[in-house]
């Protein structure tokens, strides 16, 4: 079997590596729309964050 080059080694290595970073940007970007964290979350916050409590608010101010 013929020896495979350090540097077809690195680019093996490089494309996994962006595969890699890939898969988890968008498994992330799922998680977050589909499992919102915010208490008072809908479908269209998960969309439109803006619409958002501020961190300066308090979600238990129900005045």
């Amino acid at each position: 079997m013929k020896r495979v080059s350090k540097k077809v080694m690195v680019y093996f290595a490089m494309g996994q590596l962006g595969w890699s970073i890939l898969s988890g940007i968008i498994t992330n970007l799922l998680v977050n729309f589909y499992l919102c964290v915010t208490a008072y979350c809908t479908p269209y916050n998960a969309i439109n964050p803006s619409n958002q409590y501020s961190a300066s608010e308090s979600i238990y101010n129900v005045a």
